[in-house]
């Protein structure tokens, strides 16, 4: 595909790629960068693009997956970089508990709903200020530090649960 063919065939979504951008990324200049990125992505994918039937769907699709392959990339190296700071001369048994554990707590921030796993996603793991929170997710600052609550309310509980019950270990 050339450059003309390209421009003519994607670069109408970029208003909308932007618009999706700025929600999921919450500020103006990950936003571009999310659209730049996708259209990059797109410019070295272009001689399989003539497949595509709905142009500015795919577009979206390709930066709904950069965006969320980033997050997940970002949380990945979170946990690593924990990992490794709690990686020192333990016995083995203890790092098998400790695996167990942080296995079990990734399951159950899984099982929080959405907006709550987002919200403690952002705040506790990636430290995002409350403001920034608000501004990405709609929400009040009281209204994050709210839902934050409760989401670590609810780890709390499901982990005490998973330890009482679950964790053979303690059988």
């Amino acid at each position: 595909m050339e450059a003309n063919e390209f421009k003519q065939r994607f670069l109408p979504a970029a208003r909308r790629l932007y618009a999706t951008a700025r929600a999921l990324t919450g500020n103006d200049d990950d936003a571009k960068d999310l659209v730049q990125e996708t259209y990059s992505k797109l410019w070295l994918k272009r001689e399989s693009l003539s497949q595509v039937n709905n142009d500015e769907a795919y577009c979206i699709s390709v930066l709904r997956r950069l965006f969320y392959d980033s997050r997940r990339t970002e949380s990945d190296h979170a946990i690593g970089m924990a990992n490794d700071q709690l990686l020192t001369d333990e016995d083995p048994q203890s790092l098998i508990e400790r695996d167990e554990t942080r296995a079990a707590i990734s399951d159950i921030i899984a099982t929080l709903p959405r907006q709550q796993r987002d919200i403690f996603t952002r705040r506790d793991i990636n430290g995002e200020a409350f403001a920034d929170i608000a501004r990405a997710t709609g929400l009040t600052e009281a209204n994050v530090r709210v839902t934050l609550s409760r989401a670590r309310r609810q780890i709390r509980e499901l982990f005490i649960k998973w330890n009482s019950h679950d964790n053979p270990t303690n059988r």
